[in-house]
């Protein structure tokens, strides 16, 4: 039998954190204290990896509903000591293509309201025009990020003009239901960290 002091010094923790705390001074941190760490990714970082993600090499993670499937594949980062996992889920891209879906169908209604109220001469100034249209962006940040909005004086009045920019909603329908883990363990399979 072994005592429980020494079974715990025989454990090295592994912290799991948001992609928010995983700042290099904390990683850094937990390192000199002799901790792992196992982090989600921020998802602005996945867009550089999405030649990796189009790649080959993806082992699926088993026992699960093939309408749920995850596929996962191991970069190894050496100089940073760290391992990426890239991990695909099918059922994220199905909610994540729902929800942007959704998200530009609430949008189209309230641009065409703005440009009316525009067209109409209810909002002259061209600052408050500028204000409204901030307010309509933060309103549907998840989308309103995919457009041009302008607002334009035509034969002296104001009007909004929108264009989708169909190469970066595109470019994100590839990455949909992508995501990283990034971990400092190196014992572990890209299934065992995917479980944890």
């Amino acid at each position: 039998l072994c005592k429980s002091d020494d079974l715990l010094d025989s454990i090295t923790p592994t912290v799991i954190m948001d992609g928010g705390l995983a700042t290099d001074a904390n990683k850094k941190l937990l390192r000199a204290n002799g901790y792992h760490f196992l982090v989600n990714d921020k998802r602005t970082r996945r867009g550089a990896w999405s030649r990796e993600f189009a790649a080959d090499g993806f082992l699926a993670i088993t026992g699960r509903n093939p309408s749920h499937e995850v596929l996962v594949r191991m970069i190894e980062l050496p100089a940073e000591q760290e391992r990426l996992l890239l991990c695909k889920s099918a059922g994220r891209r199905e909610k994540e293509l729902a929800i942007r879906s959704g998200a530009e169908l609430r949008l189209r209604p309230d641009l065409e309201k703005l440009d009316k109220r525009l067209r109409s001469g209810k909002l002259k100034d061209e600052d408050s025009a500028g204000q409204a249209l901030g307010r309509l962006r933060e309103r549907h940040s998840r989308v309103a990020r995919y457009y041009d909005l302008r607002i334009e004086k035509v034969d002296g009045r104001l009007s909004l003009s929108w264009t989708r920019d169909d190469q970066r909603w595109s470019g994100d329908d590839e990455l949909a239901g992508d995501y990283i883990l990034r971990t400092s363990r190196n014992d572990l399979s890209g299934p065992e960290i995917w479980s944890l």
